[in-house]
C-alpha cells in the first residue's frame, strides 16, 4: 500500500453514489478520530499532480529533504553531534535524536566551547589488513 491515498473531490462526487460517499466519510472520520485518540495531529497536506510543469522543482526540494520515493539515503546514521569540550562524538539517524543529544551537550558546555550537529555526507572505513 502507498503511504498516502489521494482522491479528487470531483471524482468522488462524479463516481460514487450517496451511500458510497457516506461510507467514505465514515471511514475518513474513523481514521481522524483514531489519530486524535493516539495524540497525533490532524495533518493537512499539499497535493501536486505529477503532470504539472513545475513538478521537477518540487520533487528536487522533496528529494533534498529525504521525502521522495527512491531517494538515495545514506546507510546507517548520518547526523553527528560533537562538542569541543568533551570531544564526544555521537551518531544519529534522525534530526530529532540529534537535537536531543545536542541539547544535552549544550547544557554541559563551558564558555568558549561549542556544540555542533554535522551531517555526514560520505564516510569510509578501511577493512582490516587493507593498505
Amino acid at each position: 500500500m502507498s503511504k498516502f491515498i489521494v482522491l479528487k473531490a470531483d471524482d468522488i462526487k462524479d463516481h460514487l453514489n450517496w451511500g458510497e460517499r457516506a461510507i467514505l466519510r465514515t471511514l475518513m472520520e474513523r481514521v481522524r478520530a483514531g489519530r486524535e485518540a493516539a495524540g497525533k495531529a490532524v495533518n493537512n497536506y499539499v497535493v501536486i499532480n505529477q503532470d504539472e510543469p513545475y513538478i521537477n522543482e518540487v520533487t528536487d526540494i522533496m528529494k533534498k529533504h529525504g521525502h521522495w520515493e527512491g531517494v538515495e539515503k545514506t546507510p546507517g546514521d548520518s547526523l553527528m553531534v560533537y562538542d569541543t569540550q568533551s570531544e564526544d562524538v555521537e551518531f544519529h539517524g534522525t534530526m530529532k535524536n540529534a537535537e536531543k543529544d545536542f541539547e544535552c551537550a549544550m547544557e554541559g558546555l563551558d564558555n568558549g566551547e561549542t556544540a555542533y550537529i554535522l551531517k555526514v555526507i560520505k564516510s569510509f572505513t578501511p577493512k582490516e589488513g587493507a593498505e
